[in-house]
């Protein structure tokens, strides 16, 4: 018996200014061709079912081209024979509840199970009960549909699935302010827990792991491979299936041994040395003052940087961990720079907060919706 788990699709995010030759954001366009690629693999290793463990959505309005895409490859999946799960996460679980969920839609087709109540739902596919609990509205209603799990005695296999981060552990939170934490304690009962929300594949222990997103969306993920998880329920073993990316490459620079004239000849040698070409590119000069970024010479730098999908210069002092952004950069998503506006500005207590950046980020999620049209 055997299944494919993927997670943190995504669908919908782009960034930077580069476009496709028909008009469309190319990191969009990239995201959309690895959710593909993944459904392709998934449907020549023919696994009993699939399960996808949160955020196939990067937000909670799709836009109808991603929505249809999405129809387009479940419906690839279930003329396949492999019927799909599907959780909501936290990107695509609406803050306001008026707005309605789409995973609605998928309702309408039978083989796919959408898990987006706030509920914990037991799925039965080919003899293996599916346990899984969707994006919460809190810490606490999500805290009691844990406590609500109870493996089924009368199949083979009881495999768990939630979008969550591993309580006590640090690497796998990603800071969002609705993320949600699972203790392993729920994990001994069952024989596999397919894990979605942190985006680098990584084994938690013997029976648990993150399958990680299928495309890079950071820097933090620029050595990391992307693919799905096989896992083999009967041997408890699991293989890691990678999949092509777009490259991202981070290269770090040390001033402190290098004149202006070197480091922006540094700056040159590496730019030929890597061919940016297609790449997401992204040099890190730590230890350079803000103050000294006007002697870098960027119209160079972008000259030859020019056929990368996106291409940037940041600098730090030496004692800070925090990166300065140089001209180069463009500025990042609406709704990050929201959430670092709030964390850098406003005192309030943590639930005036919160509430102040849900609605926040419900009315820039709309924005950005309408850029993405």
């Amino acid at each position: 018996m055997r299944f494919a788990h993927f997670s943190d699709t995504h669908l919908g995010y782009s960034s930077y200014r580069k476009l496709t030759a028909d008009g469309y954001n190319q990191r969009e366009e990239d995201v959309r061709d690895s959710f593909v690629r993944v459904i392709d693999k998934i449907i020549e290793l023919k696994p009993d079912f699939c399960i996808h463990s949160g955020d196939l959505f990067d937000s909670p309005r799709p836009s109808n081209r991603n929505i249809a895409l999405v129809l387009k490859e479940f419906h690839r999946l279930a003329n396949s024979g492999i019927p799909t799960v599907v959780i909501a996460g936290n990107h695509e679980t609406p803050k306001v509840k008026q707005l309605g969920h789409i995973f609605g839609i998928l309702e309408f087709f039978p083989a796919i199970h959408s898990v987006y109540t706030g509920e914990y739902k037991v799925i039965r596919l080919n003899g293996v009960a599916i346990h899984a609990i969707p994006q919460c509205v809190s810490v606490e209603a999500f805290e009691r549909e844990l406590e609500r799990l109870t493996p089924e005695r009368d199949v083979e296999y009881n495999v768990l699935t939630v979008h969550a981060a591993i309580k006590g552990i640090p690497e796998f939170s990603r800071g969002d302010f609705n993320e949600l934490f699972v203790d392993e304690k729920y994990f001994e009962t069952f024989h596999w827990i397919a894990l979605g929300h942190y985006h680098n594949h990584a084994l938690v222990s013997p029976n648990a792991a993150y399958a990680g997103s299928t495309e890079r969306f950071s820097f933090a993920e620029a050595a990391q491979p992307k693919g799905f998880v096989l896992v083999d329920l009967e041997k408890r073993a699991h293989t890691f299936v990678q999949i092509p990316v777009r490259e991202m490459v981070e290269i770090t620079i040390d001033p402190s041994r290098l004149s202006t004239t070197d480091l922006n000849t540094e700056i040159e040698t590496l730019c030929e040395t890597l061919s940016p070409e297609g790449k997401i590119v992204k040099f890190k000069i730590q230890g350079f003052e803000p103050s000294q970024v006007s002697l870098i010479d960027f119209r160079r730098f972008s000259v030859l940087t020019r056929d990368a999908v996106h291409s940037a210069i940041e600098v730090a002092p030496e004692d800070e961990e925090t990166v300065s952004s140089s001209p180069a950069i463009q500025l990042s998503r609406l709704s990050d720079e929201f959430k670092a506006y709030l964390d850098r500005l406003l005192k309030l207590p943590e639930n005036e907060r919160r509430e102040l950046q849900d609605l926040g980020l419900y009315y820039l999620s709309l924005v950005e919706e309408i850029g993405s049209d």
